[in-house]
């Protein structure tokens, strides 16, 4: 039986950061692919089992994402699923979003994402970021830039997987940051990155939510 986002209740998902959750679970549907299967007594919609992380497989491991081209020209094969025209207003609003926020939520939430989409979010990290670097040396400024492409890519595998992609050791090592440094200088600046993200991605998660219910807009 294939899951349906929209009809999953609101109480199963996590508590206090439930409807961000939820706004994340509609984008990842809206770009996933929708396929027909068809059985000897019954059609249904559904998709096949995918790759997500831990939290999300309650609601996600019927589905799966994949790139294709969009079609203008003549009438699709197959039938859209019911819940088509929510998922296609989602990704008009997504697409209307700033530069940032819309590079956050493809490049976190899909795989439909471009190399434009997270360099879109490296430098909205970094133009909230800036000013906390002003006075510092070129080659401190260089591996603060290179940390906070790496701070957008760890953000994501936290929000998917609810566990970091880069220990501090492998960003010591990726930076070339002594490791008497780290937790003087470079541990509160890679925490400010993470602030700006977080508070990236509920802004972004917000503007989702008011078109999928629209008691929660901002």
């Amino acid at each position: 039986m294939a899951y349906k986002l929209s009809n999953l209740p609101r109480q199963y998902l996590t508590a206090g950061n439930g409807e961000l959750e939820w706004a994340r679970l509609c984008v990842f549907r809206a770009h996933s692919v929708h396929v027909k299967k068809t059985s000897f007594d019954r059609t249904q919609y559904c998709a096949s089992r995918g790759t997500r992380s831990k939290s999300k497989e309650a609601f996600c491991r019927e589905w799966f994402q994949s790139k294709g081209i969009e079609l203008r020209n003549g009438k699709s094969l197959v039938p859209l699923p019911p819940w088509a025209f929510e998922d296609s207003r989602i990704v008009r609003a997504v697409n209307t979003l700033p530069d940032g926020l819309r590079g956050w939520l493809k490049f976190a939430y899909t795989d439909s994402y471009t190399w434009e989409d997270e360099a879109a979010v490296v430098i909205a990290l970094w133009d909230q970021f800036k000013p906390q670097a002003n006075g510092l040396r070129d080659d401190t400024i260089k591996k603060l830039k290179g940390m906070a492409h790496l701070c957008v890519q760890d953000l994501k595998n936290i929000t998917n997987r609810g566990k970091p992609l880069y220990p501090p050791a492998r960003i010591r090592q990726l930076l070339g940051v002594p490791r008497g440094n780290w937790r003087r200088d470079w541990l509160p600046r890679w925490q400010r990155m993470q602030e700006i993200l977080f508070e990236l991605d509920r802004q972004a998660l917000i503007e989702v939510l008011g078109v999928v219910d629209g008691r929660y807009a901002a």
